[in-house]
């Protein structure tokens, strides 16, 4: 599956129509951590060359640090992998604590073919936006739910859950409680 265009783009559609079946034919390749981390290495290398594509043919950030990242496409390479990897050990653990079923090297693998799915709808949202720019922020929020299902979908199928419904609950909770720790231990600067 990982070298067939056709297969490709058929699971890529799956994945937007039928997520669970998709994720299926994902797992189903197998090859453990052979398959897992150079499946995670690509789509790291691919994001981040679209975010340096994208950082030098629109405007600075504005944020100095952000914009240092982005105009080094090896480290920001190296620390979306890194991210990936986390939330892959995330998924896994967390997984586990409710009785799932699946493994790091799986959770590898979906990880990365979620972000392959978003990279290509980056690409159709960037275009959509260039074109309509206010179909594209409709767009954007469609897409951001997407995924967060696609996410939720990958979860069920990777530990066996039932219900994609209850997974995205858990996860947004998660992220909900990850993101009011950072604000408790990080709150902004006011000046």
């Amino acid at each position: 599956m990982l070298f067939d265009r056709a297969l490709l783009t058929e699971v890529l559609l799956q994945s937007l129509t039928t997520p669970r079946a998709a994720f299926r034919r994902v797992l189903s390749v197998g090859g453990g951590y052979g398959t897992a981390l150079p499946a995670l290495g690509l789509v790291a290398v691919l994001s981040a060359i679209i975010s340096a594509v994208l950082s030098h043919i629109s405007a600075p950030l504005g944020n100095a640090e952000m914009d240092a990242i982005l105009a080094q496409p090896v480290r920001l390479a190296l620390m979306q992998m890194g991210g990936m990897a986390l939330v892959a050990g995330a998924i896994t653990g967390v997984g586990r604590l409710f009785g799932g079923k699946g493994r790091l090297d799986q959770a590898i693998l979906v990880v990365a073919w979620v972000e392959f799915v978003l990279i290509v709808l980056q690409l159709v949202l960037i275009l959509v936006m260039l074109a309509l720019p206010a179909l594209g922020a409709v767009l954007l929020v469609v897409v951001l739910f997407g995924v967060l299902w696609l996410f939720a979908n990958a979860i069920a199928e990777l530990h066996g859950f039932r219900s994609a419904f209850a997974t995205l609950s858990v996860v947004l909770g998660i992220v909900l409680l990850i993101g009011l720790v950072l604000a408790l231990l990080f709150p902004p600067l006011q000046g």
